[in-house]
């Protein structure tokens, strides 16, 4: 039995506003991801009900030169992505409606958005946030959820709609110990589910935007009150508008991880991109992947296949992606 093994606790947004966050168990949702666990500590341990493959230990080795050390007994198991030592504080910051306020105190709050209880209030045209909601879940958009919204609706009495904005940039900032590390971009889908990231040596915002920015990460510092740890506050460009925040997620984001993996494994090149793929259960082999600096991170058997892409330039990356592509294919 293991003195301590770490849970890749990917559900802690559902379990925060539960009863039941002090339950641990590998469930699918985190079996998933709990390799970024080794990824970035090759000495932990990853508390686990899933067996992986002599494939998968011994790929995953040649990049981490550490063995894959996996149990399901432990005498303490702890959580990975985020601990609940402050539950109220956390609640505060994961919840979308404390956010909305938060940004409407401050003054920024760039787009419509309200509070709504009533179904004659729902329209076209609007985003629809639950207050718990995480990487895309409880995001909704009338009509073609309105079955959903009027269920929650029903449930909670209440429901921020926000204007929705046509996206031209999705992006996050980093925060470690309520140190500014860094800015990159995301890749969402059409329903807010992340696809990946992107990282570069180069500044992706132009210098008006970036002091706006700097701004409003200013008062976001003054608003963590005591927290420390791993945050990403998530924001966007629609137009010439930038929305400097939009939400708080008070984890070790697929961001954070992503950021982690580069600067450990990729760090020599100025150019990285995390990036996410539905399995589709082909039998395709990406070994010959790897002269083009793309990497295979996760197992075979996963629901999603996510690739770690190196270049040392923006063409070159597009190159590289290229190759990727053609390979899915």
């Amino acid at each position: 039995m293991e003195a301590l093994a770490w849970l890749f606790n990917s559900d802690f947004e559902k379990k925060l506003f539960s009863t039941t966050f002090h339950k641990k168990e590998s469930s699918k949702q985190n079996q998933e991801f709990e390799y970024f666990i080794h990824l970035l500590n090759p000495e932990d341990v990853i508390f686990t009900g899933k067996d992986y493959s002599k494939e998968y230990k011994t790929r995953i080795k040649n990049l981490t030169q550490k063995d894959f050390k996996i149990t399901n007994q432990a005498q303490k198991i702890s959580n990975w992505c985020q601990e609940y030592n402050e539950v109220e504080l956390l609640k505060k910051l994961q919840s979308k409606y404390e956010t909305y306020k938060f940004l409407q105190k401050e003054n920024l709050l760039k787009h419509e958005a309200i509070f709504v209880n009533q179904e004659s209030e729902l329209e076209a045209g609007y985003l629809y946030k639950t207050e718990n909601g995480f990487s895309g879940t409880g995001h909704f958009l009338f009509p073609q959820d309105k079955d959903k919204i009027r269920k929650y609706l029903q449930d909670h009495g209440i429901i921020l709609k926000e204007k929705l904005r046509q996206r031209d940039l999705d992006f996050s900032s980093l925060i470690i110990n309520k140190e500014i590390i860094c800015q990159y971009e995301n890749y969402i889908d059409e329903r807010f589910q992340y696809k990946g990231s992107s990282f570069s040596s180069q500044p992706f915002l132009n210098q008006k935007d970036q002091t706006e920015l700097d701004l409003a990460l200013v008062k976001v510092l003054d608003y963590l009150g005591e927290y420390r740890g791993v945050l990403s506050i998530d924001a966007f460009k629609a137009g010439h508008d930038l929305i400097p925040i939009c939400e708080f997620n008070a984890r070790k984001t697929m961001g954070y991880v992503a950021y982690s993996i580069w600067k450990k494994y990729f760090n020599d090149f100025s150019e990285f991109k995390f990036l996410l793929f539905k399995n589709n259960r082909s039998q395709k082999s990406f070994d010959q992947l790897k002269e083009h600096n793309i990497h295979l991170l996760s197992p075979f058997e996963n629901n999603f296949f996510v690739f770690a892409l190196s270049a040392h330039d923006k063409n070159e990356m597009k190159r590289t992606e290229k190759i990727l592509a053609t390979t899915l294919l």
